[in-house]
């Protein structure tokens, strides 16, 4: 089971600010794809979402790192205010 919060930050400002408050460090990129039918049946019959993620190290906002890719089926997902929950299956994908 997924549980996890999420927030949207006021502005540009706001994001810069919390960066330079985190730990010094590598930066890791995600790219996500979403995947439905062409009538959005997936996402809003049975609150499921397909996602296909690459995920590397990045310096200036470009890849450097390898790129791991998985694919997630998430089935059930639940929304209250900024709190999510849903069940997850995680596999690894080949390039």
């Amino acid at each position: 089971m997924e549980k996890e919060l999420k927030f949207v930050l006021a502005d540009r400002a706001a994001y810069d600010k919390l960066l330079g408050a985190l730990a010094k460090g590598p930066t890791h990129l995600q790219k996500n794809y979403y995947f439905d039918s062409a009538d959005g049946r997936l996402g809003q019959s049975s609150r499921s979402a397909l996602r296909v993620r690459g995920e590397g190290v990045a310096e200036e906002g470009e890849w450097t790192g390898l790129v791991d890719w998985e694919i997630t089926l998430k089935i059930g997902v639940a929304q209250e205010g900024a709190y999510f929950q849903a069940h997850e299956w995680n596999s690894p994908v080949e390039a």
